[in-house]
């Protein structure tokens, strides 16, 4: 069976301080510069990805979103499983 990101929660992650979404089948992300295009697929990188840690460092202080603040950091991807078609 495969696996579908059925819902995709952000908090406090480089530019996006919250996000909740709910990908379809088929996604485009189309957007203005910085408005988070690239941080939604770095934070689904590095929560699918086991060996992204070893090929570079990953997550460093200025990846967080209002880091003068003690805040709570989450990556959170629910997955199921779907048929392959």
């Amino acid at each position: 069976m495969a696996m579908r990101i059925v819902r995709i929660k952000i908090d406090n992650f480089k530019s996006i301080k919250n996000l909740i979404f709910y990908p379809e089948k088929h996604n485009i992300l189309i957007g203005q510069i910085n408005s988070g295009k690239s941080t939604l697929l770095n934070a689904l990188a590095l929560t699918l990805d086991p060996d992204i840690g070893r090929r570079f460092q990953v997550i460093e202080e200025m990846d967080f979103y209002n880091t003068k603040l003690f805040i709570r950091h989450r990556l959170r991807l629910a997955l199921y499983s779907t048929p392959l078609f």
